[in-house]
């Protein structure tokens, strides 16, 4: 059939419309470009929504859980605030074959670390 997807994505792509019909979250806007012009770094969160009514970022993931993805989402929640968006909440959206794993992200050690792993990050290209 003419819409369907390519049988190597079609597990994960009724994952995403499992999560899409039982979440329903309230699309604001995906993949859009943010600038965060004091840490002066960039990125492209997959997916901003309100979901339970609060504003959020989701990025999405492969099946296997990776322990950088927190960081990873507290750096747009930070990014997005810094450009008046004020995001609640974090989610990592792991896409299951025909089924889906939210998993929220709730520490904000991790918002804490992301200024200190970009100021490293420019140090060490200073010093290269």
């Amino acid at each position: 059939m003419e819409n369907e997807p390519d049988p190597r994505i079609a597990g994960a792509v009724a994952g995403f419309r499992k999560f899409m019909a039982e979440v329903n979250p309230k699309y604001i806007s995906g993949e859009v470009p943010y600038y965060d012009s004091v840490l002066n770094v960039c990125g492209k969160p997959d997916l901003v929504a309100e979901i339970a009514g609060k504003l959020s970022i989701v990025d999405y993931k492969p099946e296997t859980k990776n322990k950088r993805t927190p960081v990873q989402t507290a750096a747009y929640a930070l990014m997005l605030r810094h450009n008046n968006i004020q995001i609640l909440d974090r989610y990592e959206l792991r896409l299951l074959d025909g089924d889906y794993r939210l998993d929220r992200h709730r520490s904000t050690d991790d918002e804490k670390r992301w200024p200190v792993l970009v100021a490293a990050f420019h140090a060490a290209n200073y010093y290269r």
